[in-house]
């Protein structure tokens, strides 16, 4: 049975909160179920995978078997694709608080040269996962991707950055949304926004061939 009105919208709404919490739950479970270390981020991809089905209007998605084969597929290249991007990140913090300790106008512009690069680096974070399941790529191609979309997309990235605070001082306000919603909440409104930024940066693209 199909409801009209606000009925039906109070019942699509439900809906939309009990999938959500679905794949939270999944995550949370798939998380440690790789021991945390190994789980967090092909269980990440699992959730990002999901959600970016729900955006390009897939709402019939079968959620376990998506999440699942997501997860068991990119689980290696989750890993090693994360970590690597964890350890480029620690490198760039660690050479930020050595110049920071020292003294001098080289040092200065050093610190701050980095602390830019590690500013830089977390807004990489938030695309992260968008590009890792919207395209098929290596490793590298994965970070050269990153790095195009917060160079070419700023305003996406601004956006990414606005939205994911909100999702996370929603969750400092209510930790109680937080088993049930804090990583499904934060995948949807990062993907919207990143696939927002892959269409525009498509049809640039597709105008500078044209040209």
């Amino acid at each position: 049975m199909e409801y009209k009105g606000w009925l039906g919208s109070f019942y699509r709404i439900a809906e939309w909160i009990m999938l959500l919490a679905y794949v939270n739950i999944l995550w949370i479970l798939f998380t440690a179920m790789g021991l945390i270390v190994m789980g967090v981020f092909p269980s990440t991809v699992g959730v990002y995978t999901v959600v970016r089905k729900w955006i390009i209007g897939d709402d019939d998605v079968p959620i376990w078997k998506t999440f699942w084969n997501a997860y068991r597929t990119e689980f290696v290249k989750a890993n090693a694709a994360g970590y690597l991007f964890v350890l480029i990140g620690l490198i760039i913090f660690i050479d930020l608080r050595f110049f920071e300790s020292l003294s001098g106008l080289i040092s200065l512009i050093l610190s701050y040269a980095f602390l830019v690069f590690f500013i830089f680096h977390l807004m990489m974070w938030l695309f992260f996962f968008p590009v890792f399941v919207h395209y098929d790529l290596t490793i590298p191609q994965y970070i050269k991707q990153i790095f195009l979309v917060v160079i070419l997309r700023p305003l996406e990235a601004i956006l990414a950055a606005a939205g994911g605070i909100a999702v996370y001082y929603l969750m400092l306000l209510v930790p109680g949304l937080i088993p049930f919603f804090a990583m499904s909440v934060m995948a949807f409104a990062l993907m919207w926004i990143a696939c927002r930024a892959f269409s525009k940066l498509k049809i640039k693209v597709e105008e500078q061939n044209q040209g």
